[in-house]
């Protein structure tokens, strides 16, 4: 994953010569950061359930982009000891099917506005049934404004759970400028996969610090979430 882009920007997920010209979720990220407008980053790994990507970590993403891995079901990012997995920066990013799992802070970190975090194993493998080397203190770190987590079609929730603080963490960073209109619907917080095992946190499932009009399930089909085993 930690393979650079040899020319960000020129249209093409590229890594240099000298390491094979392979494209990486890194050299991607760099293309999609490097070019306006709306951007779509799929995978093809030769893994015949889904794929793995060794030593993921300190990705910023700073242009809207969707990052899709249910291609191949979840792919699978193992963090290797990495402090933050995907730092999501921008507007109107997209993170679905992906397993992140191995971090020492946070998996996801959310700033700026209107990111969707969907179909997501977080802290666990990438069949959702077991935490893998969760040592990081938030699953997701929530800052900024109007961003959903999970959805209210079954797909579109996700698997949270095993984190030591918190398995989602809202709060307002260092700008000051308050967390608002977040939407947490229809995920397995704490549990596995079916909603039939705890995989919990020594702690909290949802952790609100500072923040305004924020929305944790609801009365639609689908809103409601499974927080269990915290």
């Amino acid at each position: 994953i930690q393979y650079q882009d040899y020319t960000p920007g020129d249209g093409k997920c590229e890594t240099p010569p000298s390491t094979g010209r392979l494209c990486t979720l890194y050299a991607a990220i760099q293309e999609a950061n490097a070019s306006p407008g709306a951007d779509q980053i799929n995978f093809s790994i030769n893994k015949t359930v889904y794929g793995t990507i060794f030593g993921g970590g300190g990705t910023n993403i700073g242009e809207t982009v969707t990052i899709d891995g249910t291609s191949q079901g979840h792919v699978e990012i193992y963090g290797n000891g990495h402090t933050v997995g995907l730092s999501v920066y921008g507007t109107n990013t997209t993170i679905r099917g992906m397993a992140l799992n191995r971090y020492t802070t946070k998996a996801i970190a959310l700033g700026d506005s209107g990111h969707i975090i969907e179909g997501n194993y977080v802290g666990t493998d990438a069949t959702g049934s077991q935490i893998v080397g969760t040592v990081g203190s938030s699953g997701i770190y929530v800052n900024g404004s109007d961003h959903t987590i999970g959805g209210t079609i079954a797909a579109a929730g996700n698997v949270i759970s095993g984190f030591p603080s918190s398995n989602i963490e809202i709060d307002t960073d260092f700008d000051d400028k308050i967390t608002s209109g977040i939407k947490i619907l229809g995920n397995f917080i704490g549990t596995n996969s079916t909603g039939t095992e705890a995989l919990g946190t020594t702690r909290n499932g949802i952790e609100v610090f500072r923040g305004l009009n924020i929305t944790i399930g609801g009365t639609a089909v689908g809103a409601g979430n499974l927080i269990s085993g915290n």
